[in-house]
């Protein structure tokens, strides 16, 4: 084991050996003279401790003790401290999770890290070793490992598919998990900001970039609208320089063409495409040619799912029905049946009659009663779907003098309740909701404004969401993915780009799950399957020419010094203490009354 020198500076005092091999070079030789007595001379020594003629170096037994003795105090100086194993602080490493950390194909930040991570713990074993992945959320990666054997093969879980990468959320979790006196090391291919670049302490930043271009596609659509269908391509050239790329758009179930397009994208330019599929396109590819970061190079995009809310309409006021037709008309996603509905929509009086799965609207507008009217304010509950966009701003809402109505305010005008919704749970444990809608079209001028189709637009998506499917099909990597199954089960089978079929849990009728891998995901259940298509669209991570390489931070500190280290001062002030003392022994024998030079 390697010691650290807390003061390497004093490692100038080795221009004393120079000195000292000097001073035994450079002796006077005399010639053996024969002599009666030495009483005269005061010291027969005196002669050789000087001299300026070169002669051949003599090393005698002093020469290696004042040798030693000025090694062991420069060695002293520079107060040397060995670690020891036995004492070694926890590590927690932090693993940046982002797709950027692919870029380079076999030289990519990740294998580098990697590498690096192997490097460092062979060498400089911890006492225990743990990783955490740092995406969209952090995630504790596997449990503390005391063996490097071990560590080593959670890093198999590290497969940086994020399209983002919460360094700081990640960096909070390792502190946690690793408690105090634990060491933390942040993995990525990015420099720290300025405000939060690392000195001696816990933390030690390592990055494994390297600056480059590279062109992606960035955002990808399809829609079906006016019996089109269309899809909408973004390719951006992140890069200084000019590139060209192509551009080809398959049908991956014919296998057919179904545009090939040469871009020439200037630097830092951004393409917007549109293109109307033929009938009955199948799922459809889009691939750019391969370049250092792959990942970012194609998109599958699966045909819309269209979910039509099936409404029926039990209105007796001519004006009322004429309002919902037209504004159900414009939604596009309701359509206007006979039986069987999924939403009904009445303006009867008292308590309506309808099955577990059905919603109901249910408007009071009787033109016989006597009106009132609101100009405002209105109070609205913002976290109920009905309100999003709303405004209702210049506007006046009527309705019919002494008429109550149940369930929880959902708009106000004073203390007037003017629409409520009252969540019921049927016989087969269905949730649905009956609102109650206090409105005069008559005397009203609400259907005028935009507010009016904002409203029944609002009121046709929330119910969309509780229809059988996916909620979209296709998804931007780590969103959340939210399938509702026509009835309730315990589980179904999922099956994720590249892992074997799973089971997971339903919560009521609705399967969750994060969409944290690209490629296409299909859920199972008795009754059908649906598939969703997952990719990687995150402009930032595309964007590679700031990733970088270097270390900042540096775990030396005291609490380190305290835990891991032992220090060697101590034995080398020994050391120089007995050379000096045999030293002095030597030169006191040699000196003795009798003695001969």
């Amino acid at each position: 084991m390697l010691p650290l020198f807390l003061y390497p500076l004093a490692f100038v005092g080795l221009i004393a050996i120079p000195a000292l091999v000097a001073i035994y070079y450079f002796r006077n030789r005399f010639k053996r003279r024969s002599v009666s007595s030495l009483m005269l001379w005061r010291d027969a020594r005196e002669a050789r401790e000087g001299g300026v003629r070169l002669r051949t170096l003599q090393t005698p037994l002093l020469f290696l003790l004042e040798l030693l003795a000025l090694l062991a105090l420069i060695f002293a100086a520079s107060e040397p401290m060995v670690r020891v194993s036995a004492t070694a602080r926890p590590v927690v490493v932090v693993l940046d999770d982002s797709f950027s950390m692919l870029a380079g194909g076999d030289d990519s930040p990740r294998r580098r890290a990697e590498a690096a991570l192997r490097k460092e713990f062979t060498t400089r074993p911890p006492f225990s070793l743990r990783f955490v992945l740092a995406g969209e959320r952090p995630q504790v990666l596997g449990d503390g490992a005391r063996y490097l054997s071990d560590a080593y093969g959670q890093l198999d879980g590290w497969r940086c598919t994020s399209p983002t990468a919460r360094l700081e959320p990640a960096l909070a979790l390792a502190g946690e998990i690793g408690g105090e006196l634990a060491l933390l090391m942040v993995v990525t291919d990015r420099a720290p900001a300025k405000d939060a670049i690392p000195d001696k302490g816990r933390v030690r930043w390592w990055a494994f970039g390297t600056a480059r271009g590279n062109v992606a596609i960035t955002s990808a659509a399809r829609s079906a609208r006016d019996g089109f269908d269309r899809c909408l391509i973004e390719v951006a050239n992140l890069s200084d320089t000019e590139e060209s790329r192509t551009l080809r758009m398959t049908d991956l179930q014919s296998g057919a063409s179904l545009d090939l397009l040469s871009l020439a994208m200037r630097p830092k330019e951004i393409r917007r495409l549109t293109m109307q599929l033929p009938e009955g396109t199948g799922p459809m590819r889009a691939a750019l040619d391969a370049d250092g970061l792959s990942v970012d190079d194609a998109v599958t995009l699966l045909p819309n799912f269209q979910r039509q809310v099936r409404v029926q309409m039990q209105v007796q006021n001519d004006r009322l029905r004429d309002l919902l037709q037209r504004g159900l008309k414009a939604s596009r996603a309701a359509q206007v049946v006979t039986e069987q509905p999924e939403l009904l929509v009445s303006d009867a009086v008292g308590e309506l009659s309808a099955s577990d799965q059905v919603w109901v609207a249910q408007f009071s507008s009787e033109p016989k009663s006597e009106p009132i009217a609101f100009s405002g304010p209105f109070v609205m509950d913002r976290t109920s779907p009905l309100t999003d966009g709303l405004s209702l701003r210049g506007i006046i809402w009527s309705t019919c003098k002494n008429d109550e109505i149940d369930g929880a305010p959902i708009i106000m005008a004073g203390n007037t309740v003017l629409v409520s919704d009252q969540e019921r749970v049927g016989t087969s444990g269905a949730v649905r909701h009956h609102l109650r809608l206090r409105f005069r079209p008559d005397v009203s001028t609400v259907q005028q404004t935009p507010d009016w189709p904002i409203f029944l637009a609002n009121l046709i998506a929330w119910r969309s969401t509780a229809l059988p499917g996916p909620e979209r099909v296709n998804v931007r990597l780590g969103e959340q993915v939210v399938i509702n199954l026509p009835t309730y089960r315990d589980n179904v089978r999922l099956v994720s780009p590249g892992r074997p079929s799973r089971s997971v849990p339903v919560k009521g009728r609705v399967v969750a799950f994060p969409a944290n891998e690209s490629g296409i995901w299909t859920v199972t259940s008795e009754e059908t399957t649906w598939s969703v298509s997952v990719n990687p669209l995150s402009a930032d991570e595309s964007d590679l020419r700031d990733t970088t390489s270097g270390q900042w931070g540096d775990w030396l500190d005291e609490a380190t010094l305290r835990q891991e280290y032992r220090g060697l001062m101590w034995l080398l002030i020994v050391l120089l203490l007995g050379l000096s003392g045999f030293h002095l022994f030597l030169t006191t024998r040699d000196s003795a009354p009798g003695r001969s030079a």
